[in-house]
């Protein structure tokens, strides 16, 4: 269990830095509100919320592990 909550942690850092690079700001800032309010084991809602930022945007991010 604590080695999936990392590999999630990781993922979210990479998306993290991904966002970052792309400078959304305005998103980032948003979804860094609602970051507030998720603890470590639901924090996959917040990795759902960045894809589907990236779907509206038709964006395609290949993400490895």
């Amino acid at each position: 269990m604590i080695k999936r909550i990392k590999k999630i942690s990781f993922f979210i850092n990479k998306i993290e830095t991904i966002f970052n690079n792309f400078k959304l700001n305005l998103f980032i800032n948003k979804v860094f509100l609602f970051k507030k309010i998720y603890d470590q084991n639901n924090r996959l809602s917040l990795i759902l919320e960045y894809l589907r930022f990236f779907e509206s945007k038709k964006m395609a991010i290949i993400l490895e592990f």
